[in-house]
């Protein structure tokens, strides 16, 4: 199943959007997350990057799962 998400974020403490080796990105965090709800380690694609301190409304990023989730509950 492919995921579709649109988020929001504060990017005052992160390094950006897009990971990377010597600092902490919003990648990172959501890859984490979403490591603790599937069980498993899941690889996010974005549409798009933020560049370090922005914040975002309504960036959207996918990722494919086979196990399949309320939206409701990924939230």
């Amino acid at each position: 199943m492919r995921y579709k998400v649109t988020v929001a974020y504060d990017g005052r403490n992160y390094a950006g959007f897009q990971s990377q080796t010597n600092a902490l990105a919003i990648q990172d965090v959501i890859e984490k997350a979403l490591l603790k709800i599937f069980g498993e380690k899941i690889r996010i694609v974005m549409s798009s990057r933020t560049d370090a301190g922005v914040h975002a409304l309504g960036q959207v990023f996918h990722f494919d799962e086979q196990k399949q989730l309320e939206p409701r509950k990924l939230k």
